[in-house]
């Protein structure tokens, strides 16, 4: 067993979910809790709850980003992903 899984997972989870509500709710004007529940209904919130992975440098930023953006595209994707698209010369810097 890794060290981010169980109560420590968990614990991650609902002070994301939480702290992504939040934004969802100042930025869309809706309650908390109507945020809340659309985050919990959405994509994003299945990867963080429910994916192998261990999110130890992810904050609520990223997973909002992700958020707005599945609103936005119908694709679960970072804003730097979609800039980086719109650029595609900028990766012949790398």
């Amino acid at each position: 067993m890794n060290s981010f899984s169980g109560k420590r997972r968990k614990e991650y989870v609902i002070r994301i979910t939480d702290n992504v509500a939040k934004m969802i709710a100042t930025k869309y004007q809706i309650s908390f809790n109507q945020a809340k529940k659309n985050f919990m209904n959405s994509q994003v919130y299945i990867y963080l709850a429910f994916a192998n992975e261990d999110f130890v440098e992810e904050g609520p930023e990223d997973f909002y980003d992700l958020y707005v953006n599945l609103r936005k595209t119908g694709r679960m994707v970072s804003s730097t992903d979609l800039y980086l698209e719109k650029h595609p010369e900028l990766y012949s810097t790398l």
